[in-house]
């Protein structure tokens, strides 16, 4: 294990492991799953080739490179592993990607191994506290001095304007993405029980409870049983589809509005939101385990036909191998896509940061002395977007699951059974509206309705936390207060005491104060 960099920052990662611990304890749901539960789920490859644009002497070394990144998706075996048996083969790489769970789990699992010593090559970045927090105690290599090394990355991301969100006190951490969407989430809504219940699809919230209504005590399903529920979604934030037609959202968003650097929960209709998605609640037309749900337990009600309307990620019930369930269990199904509901603010539905840290990956600052390593990183990097790296991270191999017709990638049969895991791989992220499309050719019109909805802007990754501020007690303080004002746990008319509570306790006024400076230091306004 390598514990030269863990050394000089045992304590401060130490602390984070029990923060995390603790955040991951006290999720709003109570439904977080125990780390002991996990098993990391790697894969390896080892073919032999020549390295490009190496040395002699270097191409005969292959280089090992250990990939870490939190998700749920299941790995191939390491025999059927053919991204990384293609990586090997153009780079000269033993390759190793390991999975560690998603959410907090992934944050908990990544910080146990680093307070171990076991400092990744390359990991995926949890959340910006713990960027920082990396960033600070001097596990994580600085890209500024070899920005010539990392052009083709550069110029792909956007070029000098990519760097800008990736820099952290004047130094260069997070390998730059291309901007993707970051919100899959549409509207969807069951139309053949629109058409049962004489119904009209809805364009503002209060139409939208008038027809869960409908859903919930009309029996849509027409079987005679009160089994239906007319809202459902994946935690509380699916709310936010209401509340951000309102301005505001339910968390600590950071928003530009009128070139005034402002947070979403401060917003004046703020508690009117609250009331509309309270009416939801109070008349029985949600899914009773919606705060707890999460995206697979949403997708299993939706295709066991017990909720007909919700905002949801499209890629979650759209894709064929998901509507292919949908119709097993009633040939008759019909989901469609709608653009969204129309409140006192507009047309907005789902918050879309500017730019999500979460997400990134960074290097380690050990790496730096390796040489050798650390420029087959490089070549890595630049790989991922070239035209060849590109098209097998995103489709596959050529010949066997994609083929190009004039100068256009054509799916063959095997990309959708094969191809599930290869996004991890995607590192400065891909086109994603293309790919999207290319991959997923059935679910083309709920793509372009997400990709093309109004959504409500937020700027949180740009804004560094200001010392001290636990930005996750603070989230965690924020939902459990929207859960209990939306669940009737808490009066709305106590809305202000909350607000002043966040203050008090979790330096909240610093944060918004924090975002107003370096928001306008980074000129986003005037």
């Amino acid at each position: 294990m390598r514990k030269s960099g863990f050394q000089k920052a045992a304590g401060l990662l130490l602390s984070l492991c029990v923060m995390v611990s603790l955040a991951s304890g006290c999720t709003s749901s109570g439904q977080g799953k125990k780390q002991n539960d996990k098993k990391e789920n790697s894969v390896s490859a080892s073919t032999s080739s020549d390295s490009r644009g190496k040395g002699a002497s270097e191409a005969k070394k292959k280089v090992k490179i250990d990939l870490v990144m939190g998700d749920n998706v299941v790995m191939p075996e390491e025999k059927d592993n053919f991204i990384n048996q293609e990586l090997d083969k153009a780079l000269h790489v033993d390759l190793t990607m390991s999975i560690l769970g998603g959410g907090t789990d992934y944050a908990t699992a990544l910080n146990t191994r680093i307070s171990s010593g076991d400092v990744p090559d390359m990991f995926y970045v949890p959340s910006q506290q713990s960027f920082q927090q990396y960033a600070d105690s001097g596990l994580l290599m600085s890209l500024t001095p070899y920005l010539d090394k990392i052009q083709p990355v550069v110029d792909w991301a956007g070029g000098k304007e990519s760097l800008t969100p990736n820099t952290y006190k004047g130094e260069l951490y997070r390998v730059p993405k291309k901007p993707g969407i970051d919100n899959y989430k549409i509207w969807s809504i069951r139309k053949d029980w629109l058409d049962a219940v004489k119904a009209q699809i809805p364009t503002t919230p209060e139409e939208a409870l008038d027809v869960a209504k409908r859903f919930t005590f009309e029996d849509p399903d027409g079987n005679g049983k009160k089994d239906t529920y007319g809202f459902a979604g994946p935690g509380i934030n699916t709310f936010d589809a209401i509340v951000n037609s309102y301005g505001g959202s339910l968390k600590s968003d950071i928003i530009i509005k009128g070139n005034e650097v402002m947070a979403s929960i401060l917003q004046p209709d703020m508690k009117a939101a609250l009331e509309m998605c309270k009416s939801f609640v109070d008349g029985g037309v949600v899914d009773p385990d919606l705060v707890a749900d999460d995206n697979n337990s949403v997708r299993d009600k939706l295709i066991q036909g017990m909720s007909g309307m919700t905002f949801y990620t499209w890629a979650g019930l759209y894709k064929q191998i998901y509507m292919d369930q949908v119709l097993a269990v009633n040939p008759k199904a019909e989901w469609v896509c709608f653009n969204g509901l129309e409140g006192p603010h507009g047309h907005k539905n789902g918050t879309s940061d500017i730019d999500n840290v979460a997400g990134r990956w960074v290097i380690s600052k050990e790496i730096e002395s390796d040489e050798v390593k650390r420029d087959r990183i490089f070549d890595l990097l630049n790989y991922t977007v070239s035209g060849e790296g590109l098209n097998l991270l995103c489709y596959g191999v050529e010949g066997r699951h994609f083929n190009i017709e004039d100068g256009k990638v054509v799916p063959t049969e095997l990309m959708s059974r094969e191809c599930d895991y290869i996004y991890v791989y995607q590192i400065c992220n891909r086109d994603d509206l293309t790919y999207c499309e290319t991959k997923f050719p059935e679910a083309k019109t709920a793509i372009e309705t997400g990709f093309h909805m109004d959504r409500y802007h937020t700027y949180n990754g740009e804004v560094d936390l200001p010392e001290g501020l636990h930005k996750s007690d603070m989230d965690n303080y924020i939902s459990d207060n929207m859960i209990k004002f939306i669940y009737g746990k808490r009066p709305i008319n106590e809305y202000d005491d909350f607000i002043k509570e966040l203050s008090d306790s979790f330096q909240f006024d610093e944060y918004l104060k924090a975002a107003q400076t370096q928001l306008k230091e980074k000129e986003y306004i005037k």
